[in-house]
């Protein structure tokens, strides 16, 4: 069976777009779709000012008990207005110097 993979659907998010995105799901099944990492996500997230759901909160809320959605909050003159969520590869670290 061959592995299935995802093509990204969109690169470049939106405050509003993300805002929308990381209420409606997990963090990881986004990542999915757009083929990326939760942690771009949640970078995202924090780069862009968009409150996102508490640790938690999708398992809360199969027993009915979710956080409350907050409002997204007025974007400043520093807040960034879009987010490319395109996974980049960290750079490989440089092994440490071992000194007899």
């Amino acid at each position: 069976m061959l592995a299935r993979t995802y093509a990204p659907r969109m690169t470049t998010v939106t405050r509003e777009e993300l805002y929308e995105l990381v209420w409606a799901e997990p963090a990881t099944r986004i990542a999915k779709r757009l083929a990326t990492t939760s942690a771009v996500v949640m970078r995202a997230c924090d780069e862009l000012d968009v409150p996102r759901p508490r640790h938690g909160h999708w398992t809360q809320l199969k027993f009915g008990m979710g956080s409350a959605r907050p409002a997204l909050p007025a974007a400043t003159s520093t807040t960034p207005t879009s987010y490319d969520l395109r996974w980049v590869a960290p750079k490989p670290k440089r092994a440490a110097l071992v000194v007899p």
